[in-house]
């Protein structure tokens, strides 16, 4: 309960910025993380950063990449 997913940087999504882990995940476990986002109007490609973090320290960063069609 104490691990968060924290939104860093790029595209923001359309919920909190801070989520908290629902459950408790054990070592080689797996979460699903689950982030809405609101399509840019503007064409391009598009990226928003997040991270895992304990208190103050960060670890598994994840970089996500978005392509907005004409």
């Amino acid at each position: 309960n104490t691990i968060d997913f924290i939104y860093l940087s790029g595209l923001k999504q359309e919920e909190r910025r801070i989520q908290d882990l629902s459950s408790t995940v054990g070592s080689g476990g797996f979460v699903t993380l689950k982030v809405l986002f609101k399509a840019p109007k503007a064409p391009g490609t598009y990226t928003s950063i997040w991270t895992l973090k304990v208190g103050s320290q960060p670890f598994c960063g994840l970089k996500m990449f978005f392509e907005v069609a004409k």
